[in-house]
């Protein structure tokens, strides 16, 4: 069936969305809105009904509902002070008084203009970023016939080359991104358009950028660290040889990035060029939501000072933009584990999972919540799933299993392989165990070996080994030294109020006032996250 109704056309059966005959393409969430809508027309639709409706097997807040109406009224043109269609009624739920009709047989194609050659046009969410103004109308950024074509020619080669390299293929007809946290990048199928869709003007930047991905996507070539310096290398060919080619901008933002995030390099350099790279694809590409994932890490990192607020806008935006990017779910578990937000980090964890269920490190996000709510044996199952026993060893400790704790952690630290994958996460592991064990002299040993690693301080993830430490010295009798490091774990991207509020690890503390003021201060900070995150 096809609904008329002013300006609007909506083919329920071909889920098309279009304004004066130009197709529109709407988050698939508000489309079903609408069409729930014009099916109960002119009548009083309450919240929860909506909620059952969109949502009828996943527990979600009315601010998921509130997102996707004001998206509505966005695409509709309407004002929720001044409404034409959609009328709230304050309390109860929404009205739609649009005056609709039906043309069973007719099917509505997009305008393609011999001048213009548009296909469906995205329609964002407002933006975030200076003049990069995202459309917010039919009139929105078009693709010319070139992009076209390289569409057609993109879609043709990925599917050749997934057969035998497991380069990137499309899956829908968003832009979206290719990318999973933290590295190295794997891409589902629904992320792979956006190889497809990039909107290169030269074929030979194409080729660069086509490169650069696969070494990015392909898992078992020379190394992360080699794949990434030629991605880089391949990623400024791709911008050297077409500058208004947004996606390797973005792409190199990402890339450095991981630098950034692992502390290794010139970190305050390339965090530079990295935020500036990133929104350069914006400028170019207002829907680019991988340069919104990028902004989002650096916000979240220790160079960009722990915005967490402008981390969660970016990440939100990207999700406006593409809701099935994997990488935006997964980064805003990871923020919301750091913060202490736990239920809301699982949800995303999930989603991510869901979303792309070959990698792994959103399962690890949900690993951490589980253990900060205190569902140890939960969290040790799931690790010991994922990964080897040595990386589980505190889950397995926490959970009661001390033996095969101490086991797994000793087969890792005999495994010259272990050692290297794992680094300053296994040595944190053996100080936690030695420290209970009550080998006190062997435990510190460990623990000023870690801290004298010179690079670590500027590592992201430090955060959760110096948490780790402050707990081998809280069960070592050592008060000063373990809120020291609970102390610089907080400020260093992990004040997570519940975990340090409730950790039975930190019971000699709590009476400790440098502990008190500690978690006092968690606890004001944690108020403002469940505000405003």
């Amino acid at each position: 069936m096809v609904y008329f109704f002013a300006e609007f056309q909506v083919d329920d059966a071909e889920f098309h969305f279009s304004v004066e005959g130009e197709r529109i393409q709407l988050e698939p969430k508000v489309l079903r809105l609408l069409i729930y809508f014009i099916e109960n027309a002119n009548r009083l639709v309450r919240k929860q009904e909506l909620l059952d409706a969109l949502w009828p097997s996943t527990m979600v807040t009315e601010n998921a509902l509130t997102r996707v109406i004001g998206l509505l009224r966005k695409a509709l043109g309407d004002d929720s002070q001044n409404p034409r269609f959609l009328h709230t009624i304050p309390t109860a739920g929404y009205r739609f008084v649009a005056d609709i009709h039906t043309e069973p047989e007719r099917r509505v194609a997009p305008s393609l203009p011999p001048d213009a050659g548009d296909s469906a046009v995205i329609l964002p969410a407002p933006p975030t970023h200076g003049d990069a103004a995202l459309p917010s109308t039919a009139g929105s950024r078009r693709w010319s016939f070139v992009a076209a074509a390289v569409f057609v020619f993109a879609v043709a080669l990925l599917l050749i080359s997934r057969m035998t390299r497991h380069l990137p293929q499309p899956a829908s007809s968003s832009p979206t991104r290719a990318e999973a946290y933290p590295a190295p990048i794997t891409p589902t199928a629904s992320d792979r358009i956006h190889l497809a869709t990039a909107q290169a003007r030269n074929p030979v930047a194409y080729e660069a950028y086509e490169r650069a991905t696969f070494l990015i996507f392909n898992e078992v070539s020379h190394g992360d660290d080699v794949n990434y310096s030629e991605a880089s290398r391949e990623l400024e060919t791709a911008i050297r040889l077409d500058p208004q080619f947004a996606e390797p901008y973005a792409m190199l933002a990402q890339v450095l990035q991981r630098y950034v995030h692992h502390g290794t390099g010139d970190v305050r350099a390339e965090y530079a060029r990295s935020y500036l790279l990133a929104n350069k694809a914006l400028a170019l590409n207002p829907q680019s939501s991988l340069a919104h994932d990028v902004l989002g890490e650096l916000h979240s990192d220790k160079e960009g000072d722990f915005r967490w607020e402008a981390a969660v806008g970016e990440l939100k935006m990207a999700l406006t933009l593409n809701p099935d990017d994997a990488l935006a779910h997964g980064l805003l578990g990871a923020i919301y584990v750091k913060v202490g937000l736990l239920d809301h980090a699982i949800e995303q964890a999930d989603i991510a999972h869901h979303l792309d269920p070959s990698f792994n490190i959103y399962t690890g996000e949900k690993i951490r919540a589980l253990e900060y709510q205190q569902h140890f044996l939960e969290a040790s199952d799931l690790c010991v799933t994922l990964a080897h026993k040595a990386a589980c060893a505190i889950y397995l400790w926490e959970s009661g299993q001390r033996d095969e704790a101490w086991t797994a952690l000793q087969a890792g630290l005999q495994n010259p392989e272990m050692r290297a994958s794992l680094g300053y996460d296994l040595m944190t592991s053996e100080a936690f165990l030695l420290a209970h064990k009550g080998e006190s002299a062997e435990a510190e040993k460990v623990i000023q070996s870690i801290l004298k690693s010179v690079n670590l301080k500027s590592d992201t993830f430090f955060a959760f080994s110096e948490y780790r430490l402050g707990e081998a010295y809280a069960a070592m009798g050592e008060e000063t030294k373990a809120i020291d490091l609970l102390e610089a774990s907080s400020l260093n991207g992990f004040p997570c109020y519940p975990w340090y509020a409730n950790d039975p690890e930190l019971a000699q503390l709590r009476a400790n006032p440098r502990f008190i003021a500690l978690i006092e201060r968690l606890r004001r900070q944690y108020e403002v996250f469940q505000k405003t995150l």
